[in-house]
């Protein structure tokens, strides 16, 4: 089920990279080997369904008609994302890395075309971010965290281009969002880098959406960014740390994003689950995520938000693929007893 508009049975792309993660994480560390892998499924899913777009674009969206900014631009059914694409980009590049059985050269091919797309200067915003989808509506609006996500993997994958120029092109688009999200930084009242979700809003990434830009950064200096030494990187991680409640566990908004006290989805909590396992050292948001995900069990699965908090609880099969990918990068310093549904 997703969490859109009517709560459709679907495959969610992203859903699919998440589960394509843990399992070559899961298989590297020997977790669970009672349990099946689904890597090999997941990642042969993602390529098989990499031109869903009505225009053939090549990338990965959503499978609902979306109007992201509720400006009335509905973009039509599987529309490529940015944000999608990335995450399945790093899925296939995890994949392919770890895996000798891997197809390789599908992935190369595929990823190359789906992150060329997105390079192209004549689709860039006017901050100099790569868009938020290719759609000429939804370029009007300068959001971080996909920009910033699917600039690390770009950074990633220049050293596999076909040529020298495609190779060009994507550092460049890398480094053009790199110098946007560096000069468009607002710093919190505790010195961390944070970002609005756009320029367009005067409000603060939720949890999972700042855990993108942290990542999209992370990837970018791990990989060589042009501007690595212009970025902050502690600064950037320290922003994590501001989305702690006075209970200790997660909340949605930062603490000082005060005029907004939502509790944490669970697309939060696998998120952060994530980054302060596999990014540290990330203590803190690692003991807060571990506290906050048993109030989403039900005996049906992990609910969006903590049972009780929503009505009916709704259980997200995506949202739970990114809570697995964390318990894996959280293992085995994990509960797994205690979250069981």
């Amino acid at each position: 089920m997703t969490d859109y508009p009517g709560n459709t049975v679907e495959d969610v792309p992203k859903a699919y990279a998440s589960v394509l993660l843990a399992e070559i994480s899961r298989a590297s560390r020997r977790i669970r080997g009672d349990l099946p892998n689904l890597a090999d499924v997941a990642g042969k899913w993602l390529l098989a369904n990499s031109r869903l777009d009505e225009n053939g674009v090549v990338g990965w969206g959503v499978p609902v008609a979306w109007d992201a900014y509720g400006d009335g631009s509905v973009n039509p059914v599987n529309t490529s994302y940015a944000i999608s694409t990335g995450i399945v980009v790093d899925a296939l590049l995890t994949w392919m890395e770890a895996s000798a059985t891997a197809p390789a050269g599908e992935i190369r091919a595929v990823t190359e075309q789906a992150l060329a797309a997105y390079a192209d200067p004549m689709v860039r915003t006017a901050s100099g971010l790569i868009p938020y989808s290719l759609r000429p509506s939804d370029r009007a609006y300068d959001t971080f965290n996909s920009a910033a996500y699917i600039a690390g993997q770009m950074q990633r994958f220049a050293s596999y281009a076909s040529s020298p120029e495609i190779a060009d092109l994507l550092k460049s688009a890398a480094d053009a969002t790199m110098a946007s999200l560096i000069a468009h930084h607002q710093e919190s009242p505790g010195g961390a880098w944070f970002w609005k979700y756009s320029l367009q809003e005067n409000v603060a990434n939720d949890l999972a959406h700042a855990s993108y830009i942290v990542e999209g950064i992370q990837t970018y200096v791990r990989e060589g960014g042009a501007l690595n030494k212009e970025i902050a990187t502690s600064a950037v991680s320290q922003h994590l740390e501001e989305f702690g409640g006075n209970d200790g566990t997660l909340r949605g908004w930062p603490t000082f994003q005060d005029n907004i006290d939502a509790p944490a989805r669970l697309y939060d909590v696998g998120m952060a689950l994530v980054l302060g396992c596999n990014s540290g050292p990330h203590e803190k948001l690692e003991e807060q995520a571990k506290k906050t995900a048993p109030l989403h069990r039900t005996d049906q699965g992990f609910s969006r938000y903590p049972v009780g908090v929503d009505d009916p609880d709704l259980i997200v099969k995506e949202y739970e693929t990114y809570l697995w990918r964390g318990m894996v990068a959280c293992a085995p310093r994990l509960p797994w007893s205690e979250w069981k549904p």
